[in-house]
């Protein structure tokens, strides 16, 4: 998206899966309604003024969205560290008008989450769908949901995805 956005000229086809640039789509309710809730789960510690522990980030980035913490193994510790250095998807603020003026081919492609448990796909299914929504519309992309696929429909389901690439680029 970033490279669409800074040269669009450049780029044959932009397909964007499962994208959560919450902070970018925030004009959606659903979507405004999870960013308050993500803020509110991160930013308690950062305004208490204590740094967050590895353990504490992967607690808070599963149990609030019905999800089982993983075991915290030295490598998915070193995962998380890795994550929390890194500046957080949902807070990304993307340049729209670009490659919604761009001509190239647009797919933005979501799952339909109904295999999720039920707290994951509320919460997390929900926003990431008015996400992909909202950037479709914005863009002028295509919007294709997968069914049968959570958040990686690449993975869960790759010959629908496949199949949708395929019709894309054959555009």
């Amino acid at each position: 998206m970033l490279a669409a956005s800074a040269r669009p000229e450049a780029v044959q086809s932009l397909t964007l899966i499962e994208p959560s640039p919450l902070r970018t789509a925030a004009a959606h309710p659903v979507v405004a309604a999870a960013l308050e809730r993500i803020r509110a789960a991160f930013g308690a510690a950062e305004g208490a003024g204590r740094e967050m522990s590895p353990e504490e980030y992967l607690r808070r980035s599963t149990e609030p969205y019905g999800l089982p913490v993983p075991e915290p193994t030295p490598r998915m510790l070193r995962a998380v560290r890795a994550a929390m250095r890194e500046r957080p998807v949902w807070d990304a603020q993307l340049p729209l008008g670009p490659p919604a003026r761009a001509t190239m081919p647009k797919v933005v492609v979501n799952g339909t989450w109904e295999s999720a448990p039920p707290e994951y796909r509320e919460f997390t299914g929900r926003a990431l769908a008015a996400c992909g929504e909202y950037l479709a519309e914005a863009i002028g992309a295509r919007h294709v949901r997968v069914s049968g696929a959570c958040h990686t429909p690449h993975q869960d389901r790759p010959e629908q995805v496949n199949a949708v690439l395929t019709r894309l680029w054959q555009s």
